[in-house]
């Protein structure tokens, strides 16, 4: 049977407005990765509120169920989670008053801290950690025995593992998306781009222009194919309408630019 008061692993914690504030019996800031910072439990129970520093240098382990207590009741996986764990560790109602804390000797084997099944949020810590323990029972008359539960929290972590397994495993596949391009096909991809891009009337038009023509000529299928000169002058024509501005349509580079009304290349100036 392990004591936790015996461990010189102790700070004070206090509580503003939401927020928890853990310090030294001086007063200081205490920090769960400085054991100077730390002091004896009967030295902080008389300058405060206790709360235990999980550690590596110590065999104990805390988990945390939050909001799992409504109308007195546990909820299902709280329920799951605390069985083991009867008899052999401190299982004791959080400071909120709604969730649960058992604490008990025995490391985790997985570096994961945190778990979520079926809405219950599950975490679970063994070093730089700060844990309130409030040594309020969640049955009353418990002995709150803090025995070995490393074979029990083997098991909880596996359970938990193979639950997140099973989430994803389970996760529906995403519906298309309406209007969202199927397969390579360049011109509905392109098509889809344009139904996004907002027109200009005026001042920067012809910079749109040519800016969304150098999008539509980066786009690649999963074989590499891209639109052509002409396939990217006809979509901007469709996409402007009848009243486009003369200016450089299409990238620059290998591509000389093309003018949107079919003409010949113009000049790369913007026109006023």
């Amino acid at each position: 049977m392990f004591d936790i008061k015996r461990y010189p692993q102790w700070v004070n914690w206090t509580l503003k407005g939401s927020r928890k504030f853990f310090s030294t019996v001086d007063g200081f800031p205490a920090a769960s990765n400085d054991p100077k910072t730390w002091a004896t439990f009967e030295a902080v129970a008389q300058a405060g509120k206790p709360c235990f520093v999980l550690s590596e240098a110590d065999p104990f382990f805390g988990i945390d169920l939050d909001d799992c207590i409504e109308d007195g009741r546990l909820s299902d996986i709280a329920s799951q989670i605390v069985s083991p764990f009867m008899g052999r560790a401190l299982i004791e109602i959080s400071q909120s008053g709604t969730g649960i804390h058992i604490t008990a000797a025995g490391k985790k084997s997985v570096d994961r801290a945190n778990w979520t099944v079926d809405g219950q949020r599950v975490e679970i810590y063994d070093k730089a950690r700060f844990w309130i323990v409030t040594f309020k029972p969640l049955f009353p008359g418990d002995a709150q025995d803090l025995l070995d539960c490393q074979s029990q929290l083997d098991s909880i972590t596996t359970w938990l593992e193979g639950q997140q397994t099973r989430k994803k495993a389970e996760k529906p596949a995403l519906a298309p998306m309406v209007g969202h391009y199927s397969g390579d096909d360049l011109q509905e991809r392109a098509r889809v781009y344009l139904a996004k891009i907002q027109r200009v009337s005026s001042g920067s038009r012809n910079t749109k222009v040519y800016t969304t023509a150098g999008h539509l000529y980066s786009l690649r299928s999963a074989t590499g194919d891209r639109l052509s000169v002409e396939e990217v002058k006809a979509l901007i024509l469709q996409w402007w309408g009848p009243t486009e501005p003369c200016g450089p349509v299409g990238p620059t580079g290998p591509c000389a630019p093309v003018g949107p009304c079919g003409a010949a290349p113009v000049s790369t100036q913007y026109p006023s």
